[in-house]
């Protein structure tokens, strides 16, 4: 089970690598001053896929504590860097449509908003790591079990990303005048759903609430939203 996952988690490393090269040789570009933001943001997501593999390499209880706790740090990271690069871009663009994302303060509650979730992943630690048997592949694997109240937030801050800079790259992508710079905005929008999506249902949900190992399932699909 771990091989497959191992396989899976490189290919997708490698792919969001030459995302990053792709990124860094655009010159002249329409997203040239986002550049700095989006190779972040990949950067982040490479590391979140390192640390996988690193599970992979030494699954044990104290590796499955430091994933889950680097895990979310890196999302917090780029959930962070998305919000930010969707932000300049508007102000760029000059538009009138959903005015009321463009507000300072709505990005400062944000950033707040994953901060706190920062705070409660390293200093409360709201989770527990136990050994249970996979009914998939009938291994035993160690698992985090979240707090209530803890996977509650993580849906908020989920929901927080997704109508905040997702939803804002899809109405910016349909309001540029250059339809390749739309097309472009409406692909980073739906990838960045996509991969949340993934996160969210085989990272969180499957893998701590039902307690399955699907990591390698949720890859394979984010692999098909990073090359779209």
């Amino acid at each position: 089970m771990h091989d497959i996952l191992y396989i899976i988690s490189l290919s997708t490393f490698f792919t969001i690598i030459f995302l990053i090269v792709f990124l860094l040789r655009q010159r002249g570009s329409y997203f040239k001053s986002l550049q700095m933001y989006l190779v972040a943001t990949y950067l982040a997501y490479a590391t979140f896929i390192l640390v996988e593999i690193f599970y992979c390499w030494f699954p044990s209880e104290l590796t499955t504590f430091f994933v889950v706790k680097i895990g979310f740090s890196v999302f917090l990271v780029i959930a962070g860097t998305m919000a930010i690069a969707t932000t300049i871009l508007y102000r760029k663009m000059s538009m009138r449509p959903a005015r009321f994302l463009n507000k300072p303060f709505l990005l400062v509650i944000y950033i707040g908003f994953l901060l706190v979730l920062f705070t409660f992943t390293w200093i409360l630690t709201p989770f527990k790591i136990e050994l249970v048997l996979d009914f998939i592949s009938q291994e035993w694997i160690y698992i985090p079990v979240f707090e209530p109240w803890y996977i509650i937030y993580i849906f908020l801050v989920t929901i927080s990303y997704l109508t905040y800079p997702c939803t804002l790259l899809l109405l910016l992508g349909r309001r540029a005048k250059s339809k390749k710079a739309g097309r472009a905005l409406k692909n980073f929008g739906i990838c960045f759903i996509g991969i949340t999506v993934c996160i969210l249902v085989f990272h969180t949900v499957l893998w701590s609430i039902y307690r399955l190992e699907t990591i390698d399932v949720g890859n394979s699909i984010c692999i098909i939203f990073l090359a779209s």
